[in-house]
């Protein structure tokens, strides 16, 4: 019995609109993954200029795999500008979880759609790459 009065009390004093809720901090995260890289490209914003990268992973065998998003302006930029980061070619990433996602919103009708595979937005990223992929013929 104490342990349900204490439950009740716990909640009751949860959703107590009487004083403000304390401020919930981010914990810290990190995200560990190899895959392919999907799609580079650079973009320019606020005269900004940066690259954005998206990483593909499958998560189970025959999967649509995820997607593993962000953005950097050093090291990755100048392999990029090289010719060195093609679609398919293999990387390694550590970062941060920023935000997972598996919806959007068509800006035309308002309506909110799935994304074919979900997005997981990252931060703080580390990249070591891997072998080229191989030429097509």
């Amino acid at each position: 019995m104490a342990t349900a009065n204490t439950a009740t009390t716990l909640s009751n004093t949860a959703v107590s609109t009487e004083k403000p809720l304390p401020k919930n901090y981010a914990g810290f995260n990190s995200l560990t993954l190899e895959g392919r890289i999907f799609n580079a490209e650079l973009v320019t914003r606020d005269g900004q200029e940066f690259l954005s990268v998206s990483v593909i992973q499958n998560l189970q065998d025959d999967d649509m795999g995820c997607e593993f998003c962000f953005t950097n302006s050093n090291g990755l930029m100048s392999l990029y500008k090289k010719g060195y980061l093609p679609a398919g070619r293999r990387c390694h990433v550590v970062g941060h979880v920023k935000e997972v996602t598996s919806t959007w919103t068509d800006k035309a009708t308002g309506e909110v759609k799935l994304l074919k595979r979900p997005r997981v937005r990252m931060d703080q990223v580390t990249v070591t790459v891997g072998a080229m992929p191989a030429a097509k013929n």
